[in-house]
């Protein structure tokens, strides 16, 4: 089963409508026109007997170079979720869930506000 295609996701009040361009084993691989956003939804299973499921997204930007204003880059940023858990079953995905919804719920825009200010 897979995710609706396309995912949108609105950033600021942009909404970023990503079509899956690559499909890989259990990774999907999900990008918007303009290239700018890209989105992949993965599950791999490890060698230690656990199951990590990933969503990445990742944001790309042309940015003047700090150093040589004259000259333009591209630059990228990524936030991401990941869920390890053992392959034995021994957490429910309604257990998972309900950790996922308290670590979402922490994520204040305060709290973050201070992660990105380095605090810990």
């Amino acid at each position: 089963m897979s995710f609706t295609d396309p995912i949108t996701i609105t950033v600021n009040a942009v909404p970023y409508v990503c079509a899956c361009v690559d499909v890989s084993g259990a990774q999907r691989i999900y990008r918007d026109p303009s290239d700018l956003m890209t989105i992949t939804i993965s599950h791999l299973s490890t060698k230690s007997g656990r199951t990590s499921r990933m969503v990445k997204v990742e944001l790309k930007k042309i940015s003047a170079d700090p150093f040589t204003p004259a000259i333009y880059r591209e630059v990228k940023t990524t936030v991401q979720t990941v869920i390890n858990e053992p392959s034995d079953g021994t957490f429910t995905n309604t257990e998972l869930l309900n950790l996922k919804k308290g670590l979402a719920a922490w994520e204040s825009d305060v709290n973050v506000s201070k992660l990105l200010a380095g605090e810990s």
